[in-house]
């Protein structure tokens, strides 16, 4: 990877029209600024991850850019810090790091010496939550095809369409939209929906798991795949993919279930030809329904 860069809140414009939309809404009234935005170079294989805390995610795909066919290309992260009365001293540091498995984007808030922030992964990874005081740090990204994602806030949602990669998206509250043409989508929240949307075949096991929402999910008719959905209070949908959820005890390529009073309440089986050894789709929810669709 070549060193990563640094640019001025000018070079954001870019992002504009992505900016008007999705959480701009909901902080319609509220102070903007810009911060800097931050690039680094990826290469085939590499993971992007963003570590966000109060503040929505939002991904989108660079068409122009391919890591399958050229050696390198750029990942443009961009930070808009969002409140009521915006004062650079209240919002988070962003900092930008380069490891082994790719690049990391990582907001922290002000930190103890006992208690240092660190951007890292998994048990590398230290920080300082922050109150949550009404200030939001929402961050754009702009993703080369090939690269995998892995998005995480603790309260904001999280849009990432159109991607090319595996994609994992985690947050707290908030709901997640995801799809990818490529890869496999795992995606937990605890409040908040999850619409999800796969094209490619399964290449390792995938989750949606929420705890108070529902979980839509899109897969190609013709996947390969071992399923098991759980839900305690809603439905389970499935038969536009041809599967039936009558009984209790899974039987030939159907996906069966176990019955509530208020509906379905667990389904497993397989789709297509799956053995033992085919990857596994596990949906799981509390409160709320569960849709699989099939498409093309």
């Amino acid at each position: 990877m070549s060193m990563i860069r640094r640019r001025l809140a000018g070079a954001i414009l870019l992002f504009g029209t992505v900016a008007a939309t999705g959480s701009a809404d909901a902080h319609a009234q509220a102070m903007r600024e810009w911060a800097a935005t931050l690039t680094g170079d990826v290469e085939s294989g590499d993971v992007v991850t963003i570590f966000g805390v109060h503040g929505d995610i939002h991904v989108v795909p660079n068409y122009t850019c391919d890591v399958r066919v050229v050696a390198s290309c750029e990942v443009v992260i961009s930070v808009e810090h969002i409140g009521r009365e915006v004062d650079s001293s209240s919002f988070p540091e962003i900092q930008l790091e380069e490891d082994t498995l790719g690049l990391l984007a990582c907001a922290f808030y002000k930190s103890s010496r006992r208690h240092p922030n660190r951007c890292g992964r998994d048990s590398s990874y230290e920080m300082n939550v922050g109150r949550d005081d009404g200030l939001l740090t929402d961050f754009y990204v702009s993703l080369p095809r090939g690269i995998d994602l892995e998005g995480r806030t603790v309260n904001g949602y999280i849009e990432a369409n159109g991607l090319d990669g595996n994609v994992k998206a985690e947050t707290v509250r908030g709901d997640i939209e995801v799809s990818t043409e490529n890869g496999v989508v795992y995606a937990t929240t605890v409040n908040g929906n999850i619409l999800a949307s796969m094209v490619g075949p399964l290449t390792k096991d995938t989750r949606l798991q929420t705890v108070n929402g529902n979980i839509s999910m899109l897969l190609p008719r013709e996947i390969v795949a071992r399923v098991s959905v759980r839900t305690v209070s809603g439905y389970i949908e499935a038969s536009d993919l041809g599967l039936t959820i009558t009984g209790n005890r899974p039987s030939g390529s159907a996906v069966r279930s176990t019955m509530g009073n208020r509906g379905p309440k667990a389904a497993y089986g397989r789709l297509g030809d799956a053995g033992e050894d085919a990857y596994t789709i596990t949906i799981q929810t509390i409160t709320g329904s569960v849709s699989l669709t099939g498409w093309r």
